[in-house]
């Protein structure tokens, strides 16, 4: 996270963002299937919360994810895209958003990423 500190405008994120943990990350995905006027039982904000996370890990963003028509990853989607738009909102980051924009930064500007490549020879 001291990366993404240091780096913060370039990480298009606001200098004093907000890390979630994983219950504030719920509670987030509570409120918003609520607001989308979602059943949490057959959209269970677990559920959400794997998904968006797995999608995280992969490194796609909602506009990249293909649902082919399906109407479950659609929906999943939504939900993605509506708690990602928060996030944004808010100055808040998940530990999966912190991995992805440390990724996204170092894919995006090479300068930083040479950078702590000549730092860092060797990191276990």
């Amino acid at each position: 996270h001291r990366l993404l500190r240091a780096h913060h405008m370039d990480a298009n994120l606001p200098q004093d963002f907000q890390i979630l943990d994983s219950e504030d990350q719920l509670r987030l995905l509570k409120r918003l299937i609520k607001a989308m006027n979602l059943d949490e039982k057959q959209w269970p904000p677990r559920q959400a919360m794997w998904y968006i996370n797995s999608q995280k890990d992969e490194g796609l963003r909602p506009h990249h994810i293909q649902s082919y028509g399906n109407p479950v990853e659609q929906t999943w989607q939504k939900v993605y895209q509506a708690y990602q738009e928060a996030c944004d909102r808010a100055g808040l980051v998940d530990f999966a958003e912190l991995l992805l924009r440390a990724h996204e930064l170092w894919l995006n500007k090479p300068h930083i990423l040479q950078h702590y490549r000549e730092r860092f020879t060797n990191i276990l």
